[in-house]
């Protein structure tokens, strides 16, 4: 008997390894049999209180019928864990349904007094410290992405009311201002120009104005192609695969067209042991339209990091036909196993 069964291993869960349960979890979670994935949602409910960490279920995908059967353990956590396994239940309903459409009404008003109780929290914490941790940071702009699609009253004050704060930090802001402007609240201008004018987040900014359908609040003065592609040579090189941290120094050095776009070349430079010893590197991003000013490129943004030389032009050049080659090679292989 199957309930039995589960009720042995429910009661004698603590001769799991704490550390070991997690995976045992996911396990269970990543399962296509749909009584292993029930069960994993039971050990959730078991466990989540006394579980130290919980793994990255949030990027395993799940048909709708496997989400429709997690959605009572999710809200349950949601309501009742103030750490990352509330977070990552937030992103698994933010990936299969950011408005709650699959949800019943008594789960939509848990999701909804789960984020009323942990906002304030959130605004006293903030409100009276200066050493912020960032697992306060990724809460926070979490439970704002998650307000976009449920908001109510009292949510929308504490909204209100974090905009207020002079320590957040950019990606809370940029959360901030999404959620604002999804939800017609008054948003703080001064958050908005504080990220148009920054190198690293003015591409965020206007991805997320232009997928929310709001762009008209971008500043204009910030609206240069040159930003964004400065923006986007950042973004890429911060990759943990990659540079792994922004740049301690870039600059522009040059730009080429090509097929009615331009690129633009850049030499960067950073700290780690393993990249400063080549001293100055070259990086490219592009293209983009030489006539407009636009967000996207054409997907040209490649570094070797390599040192930069006298013919930079060449070097960038040089990474996107390496690039196009990589993009060539991969459609002829789709093709022969085609």
């Amino acid at each position: 008997k199957i309930n039995d069964w589960v009720d042995i291993i429910l009661k004698n869960l603590y001769v799991i390894n704490p550390q070991i349960l997690p995976y045992v979890i996911e396990c269970l979670y990543a399962s296509e049999n749909k009584v292993k994935f029930f069960f994993s949602n039971m050990l959730l409910e078991e466990t989540f209180e006394t579980i130290p960490f919980i793994t990255n279920l949030e990027q395993i995908r799940i048909s709708k019928e496997k989400f429709e059967l997690l959605l009572p353990s999710l809200v349950k956590i949601a309501q009742n864990s103030y750490n990352g396994i509330a977070d990552c239940m937030y992103l698994i309903l933010l990936n299969n349904d950011p408005n709650g459409v699959f949800l019943t009404e008594e789960q939509r008003v848990g999701i909804i007094n789960s984020i009323e109780d942990k906002l304030p929290k959130i605004y006293n914490f903030l409100s009276n410290n200066t050493d912020i941790p960032r697992e306060v940071y990724t809460a926070l702009e979490i439970l704002l992405d998650v307000s976009c699609g449920f908001m109510s009253e009292e949510i929308c004050k504490n909204i209100k009311a974090l905009n207020s704060l002079g320590n957040l930090d950019e990606m809370s802001k940029l959360f901030l201002i999404k959620t604002s402007l999804v939800n017609d609240i008054e948003f703080n201008k001064e958050f908005l120009n504080d990220l148009a004018n920054k190198d690293l987040y003015v591409s965020r900014l206007y991805g997320i104005l232009k997928k929310i359908d709001k762009i008209e609040v971008f500043p204009k003065e910030f609206l240069v192609q040159e930003k964004f592609a400065k923006s986007h040579m950042i973004d890429w090189l911060i990759y943990p695969t990659e540079l792994g941290e922004e740049p301690k120094t870039i600059e522009l050095v040059g730009t080429y067209e090509e097929n009615e776009e331009i690129f633009y070349v850049y030499k960067f430079t950073s700290d780690k042991e393993r990249f400063a010893v080549n001293g100055e590197m070259v990086g490219v991003t592009g293209g983009y339209p030489k006539d407009q000013t636009l967000f996207e490129n054409s997907g040209f943004t490649f570094s070797q990091f390599e040192t930069l030389k006298d013919d930079y032009i060449n070097q960038g050049k040089e990474l996107v036909n390496f690039i196009r080659e990589c993009w060539k090679q991969q459609a002829n292989k789709l093709k022969g196993n085609g």
